[in-house]
């Protein structure tokens, strides 16, 4: 060996990335060492890639075993790519970070947008309907888990309370079919499904159930339940989900006055304005309890992969 030259420039253009090094470069029966380490040829690193990675570790743990005893130039974000593009350690990765919760907006109105969800209860099936606005909620039982079946179900309902602008389910096959879909048009529907496999983009729904099925273990009677529950005023809003969709108070099994049920009209604006404040509330504390983190935007054309039974299929 002859040693570097004067500059840069005159070094071989395979060599220059060792410039800034050259200083601690050394070599011992044919090796070349940085320090101690060894430095890989090009010939060698894509197998040396498969053996620093050969355990699986993840990228941390599989830098720090290379950085050990080998060396060679963009050895870390080769490391990466290696580990980032493992199929194996792809569909074993741990959960995504939970991402910042997203409220729905409150309506304007009462009953312009309505959360819909199937459920069993005591080995009977019923379809639910819950307001967005005043919360109110409608429970049918099914005969059968049919699509003809659900449609006639909600046209009962929307004859008392009336038609939606917009309404959310998930994306089961009842919903997605040609027969709901056509029913949607032509009641002037919008319909809108969440996203498989994740429950909480139909939050308001499945907490309705939730409410349902509690309320219908302890109570003898499920339909004065109901009653109950839509006459009870929400909570720091003083007004029932009956008075918010119906204006008026029912009369349930309380004794109370002609003047308590007289109808009265509240004030949209101040109600909308609560329920935002709350759902703000609601959205500080779940980012802080969850450490939520942004995840990028997807691009047409990315690869990915969906959760499945605690694997990660493409």
């Amino acid at each position: 060996m002859t040693g570097w030259p004067d500059t840069r420039s005159e070094t071989p253009i395979e060599v220059r990335p060792y410039w800034d090094l050259r200083d601690q470069l050394s070599t011992s029966d044919g090796i070349i060492y940085k320090g101690l380490r060894i430095v890989m040829p090009p010939s060698l690193r894509k197998y040396m890639l498969n053996l620093i990675h050969k355990s699986h570790l993840g990228i941390v743990k599989c830098k720090q075993r290379a950085r050990e005893v080998m060396y060679w130039p963009g050895m870390n974000a080769d490391i990466e790519v290696t580990v980032r593009v493992c199929s194996r350690c792809a569909e074993h990765q741990n959960q995504n970070v939970s991402e910042p919760l997203m409220p729905t907006k409150t309506p304007d109105l009462p009953y312009s947008m309505v959360g819909c969800d199937l459920f069993n209860f005591e080995g009977k099936k019923y379809v639910l309907l819950v307001d967005y606005f005043s919360k109110f909620i409608d429970v049918k039982e099914l005969s059968h888990e049919t699509t003809s079946d659900i449609i006639e179900a909600m046209k009962s309902i929307f004859a008392c309370h009336g038609i939606p602008r917009k309404l959310r389910s998930d994306c089961g096959p009842q919903f997605a079919s040609r027969e709901f879909l056509n029913f949607c048009k032509s009641y002037g529907i919008e319909h809108e499904m969440t996203s498989p496999h994740f429950q909480s983009s139909n939050g308001e729904a499945e907490r309705a159930i939730q409410t349902v099925k509690k309320l219908w273990k302890k109570s003898e009677d499920k339909f004065l339940s109901l009653l109950d529950y839509r006459t009870t005023p929400l909570s720091n809003i003083n007004l029932s989900p009956a008075q918010l969709l119906m204006r008026r108070r029912p009369r349930n099994l309380l004794p109370s006055s002609e003047e308590i049920l007289t109808p009265k009209t509240p004030d949209l604006k101040v109600v909308k304005k609560h329920f935002d404040s709350e759902k703000q509330s609601q959205k500080h504390y779940y980012d802080k309890r969850k450490g939520v983190k942004s995840h990028n935007p997807l691009q047409d054309g990315t690869a990915v992969r969906m959760q499945l039974n605690s694997k990660w299929k493409p």
